[in-house]
């Protein structure tokens, strides 16, 4: 009996001790864990940084930034209006110690020089109108894709052969070529030409904006251009059309299709002023640049991929759809 009770002890024993010891482990890796991650600093570069366009993606940033452990700094901008404007962005934010830098170029016209300066930093592209290929990876919708889609979402009206349709882009500004569109644009226009062509649609006009006109000159722009229909190929290009639409009641209204993802671009959909809206999935794309960057910086003789997120077709039917809401206001559900 005696030899059975301290049999008993001593496994009670063993069990203490390792219980002890698995709470002590436990609590070493609690406190060294913050001394052996490093947190990497990464900034953020977009055309016109206060937009509410860039809210979803803001999103998708910030909830992969506290997934991998990246700070996160927004540089703030406005309309850029060329490629070296850009770039000296995107030096600051080096010299002021990012590790690396996702970006969203908007100008064109880039140079050998910085172009190969890009290819040899940590840099993502992102939603970006510089061709990636031989530069940085880049993490995207595809435009053509894009615009195919929008070109659908009118011909699905089913009243579409007849109608005289118009197109409006977006382009460079005062200190670019003006009038021509940036890549992703000339993607999206030409999704939007074969799918109408397609249907027997030419367009009846195609409109360059600008991001330094103002609403007026906008407006001033879209004044007595006949149609019936016309596409918004980004999201500027449609509050644009939005705002110039506010007003008008029959005569000189049209039909409003677009690609956009803001707040306004959403609200003025519900109220009937935009027919469809073509929206890539902005809070993937945020969350993919700092999932791939992350893993750029913390393996640095890894590299970063392209990678293309989605899209989704939304018109006041299945605006409030759940799947659709979802991808909306993401961080919201």
């Amino acid at each position: 009996m005696q030899s059975k009770w301290n049999k008993n002890k001593v496994w009670f024993c063993i069990l203490i001790l390792g219980m002890l010891t698995a709470i002590a482990l436990s609590y070493y890796g609690m406190v060294n864990s913050g001394k052996t991650r490093r947190i990497h600093k990464v900034s953020v570069i977009v055309n016109d940084s206060g937009s509410e366009r860039w809210i979803a993606m803001r999103q998708g940033i910030e909830q992969a930034a506290d997934d991998c452990g990246i700070d996160i700094n927004y540089a703030t901008t406005g309309n850029f209006q060329s490629f070296e404007e850009e770039l000296a962005v995107i030096r600051r934010e080096f010299d002021n110690g990012a590790e690396g830098v996702i970006v969203q170029f908007t100008a064109a016209g880039a140079e050998d020089d910085a172009v190969r300066f890009l290819a040899g930093s940590p840099v993502m592209l992102l939603e970006s109108d510089i061709e990636p290929q031989e530069v940085c990876p880049l993490t995207a919708p595809d435009n053509y894709a894009l615009g195919c889609a929008l070109a659908e979402a009118f011909l699905a009206e089913g009243e579409a052969l007849g109608e005289r349709v118009g197109v409006l882009y977006e382009a460079a500004g005062e200190e670019a070529e003006q009038n021509v569109p940036y890549p992703a644009m000339q993607d999206r226009l030409a999704g939007v030409r074969e799918t109408l062509g397609g249907a027997g649609i030419e367009t009846a006009w195609e409109l360059a904006l600008t991001p330094d006109v103002p609403p007026e000159e906008a407006a001033a722009q879209l004044a007595g251009l006949p149609a019936d229909a016309v596409l918004a190929l980004g999201n500027n290009a449609a509050e644009a059309a939005v705002d110039y639409l506010q007003g008008k009641d029959g005569e000189g209204k049209w039909a409003l299709y677009g690609i956009g993802c803001s707040g306004k671009a959403v609200y003025y959909l519900d109220r009937g002023e935009i027919q469809s809206l073509v929206v890539p999935d902005e809070f993937k794309m945020g969350y993919q640049s700092v999932a791939n960057m992350a893993r750029r910086l913390q393996y640095p003789l890894s590299e970063m991929e392209s990678s293309a997120v989605d899209y989704l077709v939304v018109d006041r039917d299945n605006l409030y759809d759940a799947d659709r809401q979802k991808q909306l206001f993401p961080l919201v559900q």
